[in-house]
């Protein structure tokens, strides 16, 4: 994303992305999250967006948030002991990302 990436236009790139690829909401059940304030914020974060814009759409849908299984690993690995594993997967996924242009691709609607 170019400019600022605050919940609504995460939201926005998101509801662009499932139009284009004529993705219906209410086909959507997880969503994979991380701990960032755009993400989870209570008031403006993308989690809180999407939850209200699905009950919009079906009363009924609830929707299950996951927490990203890579910083699940990262915010336990002290405590369990796996360093050692976590931290070549994490060099990894940096090298991964130093050669990409964008390690996730939204989808542009310009």
């Amino acid at each position: 994303m170019k400019d600022t990436t605050t919940g609504e236009d995460i939201f926005k790139r998101m509801e662009n992305s499932l139009h284009k690829m004529e993705l219906p909401w209410p086909k959507m059940t997880s969503i994979m999250k991380d701990g960032s304030l755009s993400m989870a914020g209570k008031k403006v974060g993308l989690l809180k967006i999407i939850r209200n814009h699905v009950a919009e759409v079906d009363s009924n849908k609830e929707l299950i948030f996951m927490h990203c299984i890579i910083h699940q690993e990262i915010l336990c690995q002290e405590v369990i002991g796996i360093k050692h594993v976590v931290d070549p997967i994490v060099n990894i996924l940096n090298f991964i990302r130093e050669r990409g242009l964008n390690h996730i691709t939204i989808y542009q609607t310009s």
